[in-house]
């Protein structure tokens, strides 16, 4: 599509939002969400506005069709879920494809994060930007809907900016980028708000302030922001997307509110089972302590099996397996923790279980895999490529069987000059030292 095309196509967007508004407000029934354009600060923004004091809104976040591990086009996911509006969700990781952030729908949490802050939405529509503990259990009681994304923007109408606190320390976050944000204002509309424009989380935070919001968050943004509103991809994604925040005007009121006990219950659930994995964890360690060392695997196990994203219950388990000499199901243990941790982005403490791991069993597959995100996420890029190279011709060579190492080193080299690219010196060392 032209240059030409695309301003013709984004102005018929602009007098038809407006056409549509204009005519709903003559006859009394205005619809509660819009779409606009503004200028803050010199900076261009798209903006989607969310009346939620309108009992029929439902703002709730859709999963791609292909999760857990899948993505999906933004346009095929609205395409699928029709929403009036949608915006991109939270962070996700390039190599697992799961979100970073807690995720509830329709009171059931879908996805454990436990990091940054998250947007929290009653049945009736009330609001609340929460911070989150990082890597801890949050018990979302009465909540419809969360989406837990990051850093907080704005809190209490004042500039809120804390990522370190939050955890988030890749470049790509805190650096110049496209952004997308959420936030509500004081008259309890809901700004979903992106910039194709780069800038910095402080520039965000103050056009949301300058758009009149007292709290927001930042949501994923680059090549991930994207803004959809009535069957037309405003801000497309250069990628596709696991998760977006959604927004439907069809929703009954009166279900939603019936489903209020049943969300309590469910809260009520995941409370309990929470507390019966930490009871038994605690009582674990006097078993531990003492040598009693297949007792505190049954109750790590259970612990483990009650809540089944909490790390320290898995690490915890290794150690009590290892002490068995158990080395191939401590081993098991250990990676399932260092996954989690590679998911909350705590690179350190993942790369030790992984390495933990494969000194017990070298050719635990998931740990080798793990290995080369941990080191990304630590800035030893090096490391990380010499142990992908290691990875391919390990892969390379179970497709031969019985062939020489020579000669799979000449074959790996043949490829990489027939497709006329470079080899990097840590795959080429890969491939001498086996």
């Amino acid at each position: 599509m032209c240059k030409h095309q695309r301003y013709h196509r984004f102005a018929i967007v602009i007098i038809s939002t407006a056409l549509f508004a204009l005519v709903g407000a003559a006859f009394g029934h205005a619809s509660p969400v819009g779409y606009r354009v503004e200028f803050v600060s010199g900076i261009g923004v798209h903006i989607v506005q969310v009346n939620l004091g309108s009992p029929s809104v439902k703002v709730t976040p859709i999963l791609s069709a292909r999760y857990p591990g899948g993505a999906e086009p933004l346009g095929t996911i609205c395409a699928r879920e029709k929403p009036v509006a949608a915006i991109t969700g939270t962070f996700f990781s390039r190599t697992s494809l799961l979100p970073i952030g807690d995720i509830m729908i329709d009171g059931r949490l879908v996805h454990f994060g436990g990091m940054g802050s998250a947007l929290a939405i009653t049945p009736d529509n009330k609001v609340d930007f929460r911070r989150i503990p990082w890597g801890r259990q949050q018990d979302w009681g009465m909540y419809e809907s969360v989406m837990a994304a990051g850093p907080m923007l704005l809190e209490g109408g004042e500039v809120a900016l804390a990522p370190a606190h939050e955890k988030f320390r890749d470049p790509r976050v805190l650096g110049r980028a496209s952004r997308a944000a959420i936030g509500v204002t004081g008259h309890n509309k809901l700004l979903m708000v992106t910039t194709r424009q780069s800038i910095s989380l402080w520039q965000l935070a103050k056009v949301m302030r300058g758009l009149g919001c007292t709290d927001a968050i930042n949501l994923d943004g680059g090549s991930s922001t994207g803004l959809y509103y009535r069957g037309s991809t405003i801000v497309r994604p250069s990628r596709s997307l696991v998760n977006v925040l959604a927004v439907h005007v069809n929703a009954d009121p009166e279900i939603r509110l019936c489903q209020a006990d049943r969300i309590e219950q469910l809260a009520q659930a995941d409370s309990f089972r929470r507390a019966k994995a930490h009871e038994a964890y605690m009582k674990a360690q006097i078993p531990l302590a003492t040598g009693q060392l297949k007792e505190a695997v049954r109750l790590l196990s259970s612990a483990c099996e009650l809540d089944p994203v909490n790390a320290s219950y898995h690490a915890r388990l290794g150690e009590a397996l290892d002490g068995l000499e158990d080395g191939l199901s401590a081993a098991a243990a250990w990676t399932r923790a260092g996954e989690i941790l590679l998911e909350k982005q705590q690179w350190d403490r993942a790369l030790t279980h992984f390495q933990a791991a494969l000194e017990r069993d070298p050719d635990n597959q998931r740990a080798k895999e793990g290995l080369p995100a941990a080191y990304r996420g630590l800035g030893m890029t090096a490391r990380a490529s010499a142990v992908e190279g290691q990875l391919a011709f390990e892969a390379i060579q179970a497709s031969l069987i019985r062939a020489p190492r020579s000669l799979m080193a000449d074959l790996v080299h043949e490829s990489f000059k027939l497709a006329g690219l470079p080899m990097s010196p840590s795959f080429n060392a890969a491939l001498s030292d086996g």
